[in-house]
């Protein structure tokens, strides 16, 4: 059975994709949640989970943030609170992140999400062993990849296919940070590879307030 994912930037967005046939939403909130075309409060977190649940829809929330210490310390309180409003699953990829949630005990399944990590079933089924419900392949992996490692497996397996989401939905300023670094007076400040020389390349700028760069190879069409 394929179920269709989407993810949601506001409630708005959330019941116009419910509405279109999303069988699950895709949400989630700062600092825990990473690719997320937009991160929501828990106030309107909790409103999403009401009004799909409403509709007899499911809602996942990222977690999948790389947790440093002050996030861990915070996210007991936040995984209690996604628990209390009923949310279906969490998606996490730190393993720090997935042992506070074991030792929580809650009745709050988790997808394991760890973003390019995630190429072979045989890693999939070891943190289904630690209780994880399914997995988010690496977006890097071929369709011929995608159905050896299913064909391995009973828990399903997500896979994206609406193109290069890391890059327009991560908000990383990268020209910004190629301009700055590679233009440094000191050696020390520029970037750890710096092509002097590069092939002449086909680009295209995306008109988004961060002025993010695409290939015109990698942009769907």
């Amino acid at each position: 059975m394929i179920e269709l994912i989407a993810t949601a930037e506001s409630l708005e967005q959330a019941e116009a994709l419910l509405d279109a046939g999303a069988d699950r939403l895709y949400i989630g909130g700062h600092p825990f949640g990473l690719r997320l075309p937009q991160p929501l409060s828990l106030e309107q977190i909790e409103d999403v989970i009401k009004r799909a649940h409403q509709r007899g829809k499911k809602v996942t929330v990222s977690c999948n943030a790389l947790m440093h210490n002050q996030q861990i310390a915070q996210l007991p309180d936040y995984l209690q609170k996604l628990a209390d409003f009923g949310a279906d699953a969490v998606a996490i990829g730190d393993p720090g992140a997935i042992l506070t949630l074991k030792e929580l005990k809650l009745e709050l399944p988790f997808v394991y999400d760890a973003g390019t990590l995630v190429t072979s079933a045989e890693q999939i089924a070891f943190w289904v062993n630690q209780g994880a419900s399914g997995a988010v392949a690496a977006r890097e992996l071929t369709l011929k990849e995608l159905f050896a490692m299913q064909k391995k497996l009973k828990q399903p397996v997500e896979v994206q296919v609406y193109g290069p989401t890391c890059i327009h939905q991560s908000g990383r300023p990268l020209l910004t940070n190629y301009f700055t670094y590679t233009h440094a007076e000191s050696p020390d400040q520029q970037l750890f590879c710096v092509i002097r020389k590069m092939r002449t390349a086909s680009i295209r700028f995306s008109r988004m307030k961060t002025g993010h760069i695409f290939s015109r190879l990698k942009i769907c069409r």
